[in-house]
């Protein structure tokens, strides 16, 4: 079953919106677009560890920049694995756009 988190609200900047979630990477998991519109993509993708030094398997933040092109308002994001076929949690995010 996959749990769907409250909206969050991205501003858009010259054509894209920064977001950033926390993630574990070592259990598989990792935040990607989910049934992208045309035009949406992912430009850019990091992850800043937060673990400990010296420890395996923390977690830490996933920094996505996403292009969103004219008359798209929402991106839909999934956490999920390569090899299931659906992700544990889906996150709307609304795209602001203004001054």
């Amino acid at each position: 079953m996959t749990r769907r988190r409250p909206d969050v609200h991205a501003r858009l900047r010259r054509g894209a919106v920064v977001v950033e979630l926390a993630e574990i990477p070592g259990t598989g998991y990792r935040w990607d677009l989910v049934d992208p519109r045309p035009g949406v993509a992912v430009t850019r993708s990091s992850f800043e560890d937060a673990s400990a030094p010296g420890t395996v398997g923390g977690g830490g933040v996933r920094r996505l920049t996403i292009k969103v092109p004219d008359g798209v308002g929402r991106v839909a994001l999934g956490l999920s694995r390569s090899w299931e076929p659906h992700p544990i949690e889906i996150l709307d995010v609304v795209v602001e756009r203004g001054a």
